[in-house]
């Protein structure tokens, strides 16, 4: 299933530029595409648009080179922000 695909090459992309993945929510309906990534720094200090800015532009190139979403979308990549989702059993013990 392409949503496999998808989320092993956002976690891939992200971890091999050294963030940490938190997760990702592909939404499609007939109006609008959205590929939402969040991601953390490694040593736990804040996420800034600098690095969202570049996470966005290598996703978005190899995005567009894998070419696993055929339609047209728009990527989003921020931070966890104060609502950080709890998706990893260590989430837990952390949070």
């Amino acid at each position: 299933m392409y949503e496999d695909k998808l989320t092993k090459l956002v976690q891939d992309t992200v971890r091999g530029m050294g963030y940490t993945f938190v997760l990702s929510n592909y939404k499609a309906d007939e109006n609008k595409s959205i590929l939402q990534v969040l991601v953390e720094n490694k040593d736990g200090s804040c996420v800034t648009v600098a690095d969202c800015q570049k996470v966005s532009r290598n996703l978005s190139a190899i995005m567009d080179v894998e070419d696993i979403i055929s339609s047209k979308y728009t990527l989003e990549v921020s931070s966890t922000g104060m609502d950080r989702p709890l998706t990893i059993l260590e989430d837990y013990d952390r949070f």
